[in-house]
């Protein structure tokens, strides 16, 4: 579980700079192209908000309060990666996030974190 809760705060980290990016190229993009600069200021919004969530969910997990929330935003990750390769483009950095979003989620589930989280008291699928 600590693992999980230590990927998350990696990853929500990424996040939060990865959307001050993604704003930067937004504003940039967006003289040249109205559409492309939305959608790079959309997804900079979205991974605002992913980053803080997963950063608490994190401080969740790790207080053994609860996984759900984690287990849900790290699901959120793998799909707005997939998405962003849809609707922007493939990167080497949507690979990374993908893969530690599946790695928390491959944690969360396993029998020892679930033991874990219990013995806490915490709630988890």
């Amino acid at each position: 579980m600590t693992t999980a809760a230590v990927l998350a705060f990696v990853l929500g980290g990424l996040y939060l700079i990865a959307s001050l990016l993604y704003f930067a190229g937004g504003s940039i993009v967006s003289g040249f192209s109205a559409t492309s600069g939305s959608a790079l200021t959309l997804f900079g919004v979205v991974y605002l908000v992913l980053g803080g969530v997963l950063i608490w969910a994190g401080v969740l997990a790790l207080t053994g309060k609860d996984s759900r929330i984690l287990l849900g935003a790290s699901g959120a990750a793998v799909a707005i990666e997939v998405l962003s390769w849809i609707v922007l483009f493939f990167t080497a950095t949507s690979i990374i996030y993908l893969a530690l979003a599946a790695v928390i989620i491959a944690l969360l589930l396993q029998p020892q974190s679930k033991q874990w989280l219990a013995a806490k008291g915490g709630k988890s699928f």
